[in-house]
C-alpha cells in the first residue's frame, strides 16, 4: 500500500475516533504490538458501521457487511500511555463494496495507514448498496487535499 503524504494529515479525515492504547497492548519493546494496532483500526470500523448499518436493521434482514481484504501500513510506533487518533474516510466506491481509507494518530504523528474493503451482502450474495448508504458514504469521502 502507498503511503501518500496527504493521508499523514489527520485534518484530511472526515470521521475522527479517539482511543485509549490499553497497558495489555504493549509488546517487549514497550510500544504497542501490531495486532492491538489492527484492532483499533477495527474498532474505528466497527463504531461507523453501527451508524451506516444498525444492529436492529441487521437484525431484522440478511444484511451484512463483510471485510474481505485489509492492509496495514506502519510509519511509526505507538505508546502506552496514551490515545491514539483514527482519522477514516472511504477512498473508493463501488456498486456493492466500498473501501475505508484510515489514518492512526499520536501526539499529531501519523504512525499508519490501513485500508479495508467491505462488500455489502444479503443473504450471503453481494448486492448494490442502497442510496441512503451510498450518499452517507459519498458524504464521507477520502479526497486527496493539499496539506
Amino acid at each position: 500500500m502507498r503511503s501518500p503524504q496527504w493521508r499523514q494529515v489527520i485534518d484530511n479525515y472526515p470521521l475522527i475516533d479517539e482511543m485509549p492504547t490499553r497497558f495489555n497492548d504493549m509488546d517487549y519493546n514497550a510500544h504497542i504490538n501490531n495486532v492491538a494496532v489492527y484492532l483499533l483500526y477495527d474498532e474505528a470500523r466497527v463504531r461507523l458501521n453501527q451508524i451506516l448499518y444498525p444492529k436492529e436493521q441487521q437484525l431484522l434482514s440478511d444484511m451484512k457487511v463483510y471485510i474481505v481484504d485489509v492492509h496495514v501500513t506502519m510509519l511509526g510506533e505507538a505508546f502506552y500511555p496514551g490515545n491514539v487518533q483514527v482519522g477514516t474516510g472511504f477512498l473508493k466506491i463501488g456498486t456493492s463494496s466500498f473501501t475505508y481509507g484510515q489514518g492512526m494518530f499520536q501526539q499529531g504523528r501519523c504512525i499508519g495507514l490501513a485500508e479495508a474493503v467491505a462488500v455489502y451482502a444479503v443473504a450471503g450474495k453481494s448486492v448494490p448498496l442502497p442510496d441512503h448508504q451510498r450518499l452517507w458514504l459519498e458524504k464521507h469521502r477520502l479526497a486527496e487535499e493539499s496539506s
